[in-house]
């Protein structure tokens, strides 16, 4: 019986990829090959493949880790996918990397999946090689926790800002406008506010919270000018928003709830 190959696979996320984190990750992997026992008077036949995307139609490929130079695609382009792959015929050993900016959306699902993947025939040469890249992976730095972390509370604030908005327009429209008059139960009249919040907001809450996670993807590939980072850009035009408008309306939501639980 031949020996068994064995494969690691290692999940990556919570990670800002940027163009030097990616330049040493494929100077790592072409160390670890160059570790491999190859058999004597055996053909050469390692392969390795670094390639990227700037988007879903346009690819950047070679087989040297030079495509990942400084000043090349990644300081100029605004990557969504690294991949990295090293393989070895004669012994049966792949070391593959991808990277895909963002989360489970539509590209990451078209494009590949976030993670490290070590195989070959060689157990000590493929745990050394999973251990190596994991501990270079540990050393990038880390997305922002706290989105995800409070997403529940993001969403409820989200549901009643817009269902608040909502209310307000709708009591303007019918109440100061149509001068309409409702004829409704006391006791029901003073739950009216809160299902118009809750059921009007629902749907907007849910678009609100899945763009603001949107900012902090679980890997971001922060490539490219800075000018030119969409998402960073829109993190800072977020906080900017926050200082000026946010804070003022999330104010009045907290004394609103307040006033209607207590009256």
């Amino acid at each position: 019986m031949g020996a068994i190959k064995e494969t690691i696979r290692i999940p990556l996320s919570n990670l800002v990829v940027k163009p030097e984190d990616a330049r040493k990750l494929g100077r790592v992997l072409v160390q670890c090959a160059d570790t491999l026992a190859i058999p004597p008077n055996s053909r050469y036949e390692k392969k390795f493949i670094f390639e990227a995307r700037s988007n879903v139609d346009t690819r950047y490929e070679s087989e040297s880790s030079e495509i990942f130079d400084e000043s090349g695609i990644l300081d100029t382009k605004q990557i969504i996918l690294l991949r990295f792959s090293f393989s070895d015929y004669n012994t049966d050993s792949s070391i593959k990397i991808e990277l895909v900016h963002g989360d489970s959306s539509s590209i990451g699902r078209i494009l590949g999946s976030n993670n490290i993947e070590v195989g070959g025939r060689d157990s000590y040469w493929v745990n050394a090689t999973a251990r190596t890249l994991e501990e270079t992976v540990s050393e990038i730095e880390k997305q922002a926790p706290w989105p995800r972390k409070w997403a529940p509370a993001l969403f409820f604030v989200a549901v009643c800002g817009t269902g608040m908005l909502m209310y307000f327009f709708l009591k303007l429209l019918f109440v100061h406008i149509l001068h309409t008059r409702f004829s409704i139960e006391p006791n029901v009249a003073s739950w009216v506010p809160v299902i118009i919040v809750g059921i009007g907001g629902l749907f907007p809450g849910l678009f609100l919270t899945d763009k603001l996670l949107e900012l902090w993807p679980s890997i971001e590939l922060r490539m490219g000018k800075e000018w030119a980072q969409v998402v960073n850009k829109r993190r800072q035009r977020l906080w900017l928003f926050c200082s000026l408008v946010g804070l003022p309306i999330a104010y009045d939501l907290v004394k609103y709830i307040y006033n209607i639980f207590n009256h």
